[in-house]
């Protein structure tokens, strides 16, 4: 959860704090209250579907944290593939969600992720 909760606000902080959260879908907030537990008990794999649902709708910050979640395989089965292709996702459905400081960071964490096991 620490490192989930650190590249979330580290890349919000980034983003110049363009969120995409004023209109966020409900089962964005969802995703984030399964994500860190708050209020209900931390389920990393029912955040993960409530974070899909979000992204299918295009919702970017659902796109970027479920893409972050399966890069690092934070709760779900790692998936490096589809883990780009929802952060690249991003950049066609939000503006300034992330941009190319941000998605170098996310391969940064990714590389030294996999290196860590």
């Amino acid at each position: 959860m620490i490192i989930f909760l650190f590249l979330t606000q580290t890349l919000l902080a980034l983003s110049g704090g363009n969120s995409g959260e004023e209109e966020a879908p409900r089962e964005y907030w969802l995703a984030i209250a399964y994500a860190n537990g708050i209020e209900v008990a931390e389920n990393k794999s029912v955040a993960a579907s409530y974070f899909l649902e979000a992204a299918e709708i295009g919702h970017g910050p659902s796109q970027r944290n479920l893409g972050i979640m399966l890069g690092l395989g934070d709760g779900i089965p790692k998936n490096k593939v589809e883990a780009y292709a929802l952060i690249d996702a991003t950049f066609l459905t939000s503006t300034a969600v992330l941009d190319d400081e941000e998605l170098w960071l996310f391969e940064v964490f990714v590389v030294l992720e996999t290196h860590a096991h």
